[in-house]
């Protein structure tokens, strides 16, 4: 019997597609579970969210120090706290329902494959915890 790495146990592990989603990218463990358009779905809406959110900080940032530097022609800033709360609050749900999706579906089956029936529209993931794997 060969002796598993603690790398090697974290990547077979039915926890690895939420480690995945949460640290790296939102989608890459939605890409590991191989449900392919959530995994597009999740990545485009962080991908545009987070540039939504780059684009209005560099822009209020631009503002800032061009009124610091240019004190007596620049225009007064325009950029409030709320233009950039919006975009940070759409990047973290985002993230936040990507993470807790991954974790729905690595919660209700064991290790990678198929999606099971607890994780079909319709079916509701407490009446099938009898047939859930133990926890390790």
């Amino acid at each position: 019997m060969s002796q598993q790495t603690r790398f090697e146990r974290l990547v077979n592990s039915r926890f690895f597609p939420c480690v995945l989603s949460a640290l790296v990218f939102p989608g890459a463990g939605q890409l590991v579970q191989r449900r392919w358009f959530l995994a597009f779905l999740y990545g485009g809406l962080f991908s545009g969210s987070a540039v939504w959110l780059a684009a209005v900080s560099c822009r209020d940032i631009y503002d800032y120090y061009r009124f610091a530097l240019e004190f007596e022609t620049a225009p007064e800033p325009r950029g409030t706290f709320l233009h950039v709360l919006l975009p940070l609050i759409a990047c973290l749900l985002v993230w936040g329902a990507n993470v807790l999706d991954v974790l729905l579906i690595s919660l209700c089956r064991g290790t990678r494959g198929s999606v099971p029936d607890c994780a079909r529209p319709g079916v509701i993931v407490r009446e099938n915890r009898e047939r859930l794997p133990p926890l390790p």
